[in-house]
């Protein structure tokens, strides 16, 4: 698969399907590498994007499937990807379990995580990664 950045920010939207989980890492893996990043920080974003997406497939929506958003950008020596649904949201923040073990990996390998979440009108996670500075 072959991304073109002919856009910064980059926007990609996914049905919210397991075989879409694969789509989404891959697509963003090339975006990440394309804007800079090093081995390291595309293996890291292709977990967390994975991560994220299973989430999404998983929990965010209840019988209707809907769409799983990922914004990609870069600014200075940062590349921030946002993964985002506008499903069921997160009723109540959990640390534990399935849904908590996939929220730690993210929240180890970004330099900065949040996630947001609003009952009924999806969540965000927002996961920054370092790159490269760029010699000017």
């Amino acid at each position: 698969m072959q991304v073109l950045l002919m856009n910064v920010p980059y926007e990609v939207s996914f049905r919210a399907v397991p075989t879409s989980v694969r789509e989404a890492r891959e697509t963003v893996a090339t975006a990440a590498s394309q804007l800079g990043a090093g081995r390291g920080v595309v293996d890291d974003v292709k977990l967390c994007v994975s991560e994220a997406a299973t989430n999404i497939v998983r929990h965010a929506y209840r019988e209707d499937r809907g769409e799983l958003r990922i914004r990609v950008e870069s600014r200075g020596d940062e590349l921030t990807v946002i993964v985002r649904d506008e499903g069921v949201g997160l009723e109540v923040f959990q640390r534990e379990g399935e849904l908590g073990h996939g929220l730690r990996i993210m929240e180890r390998l970004a330099k900065r995580f949040a996630i947001t979440s609003l009952p009924n009108a999806g969540t965000e996670v927002l996961m920054v990664f370092p790159l490269p500075t760029r010699v000017r």
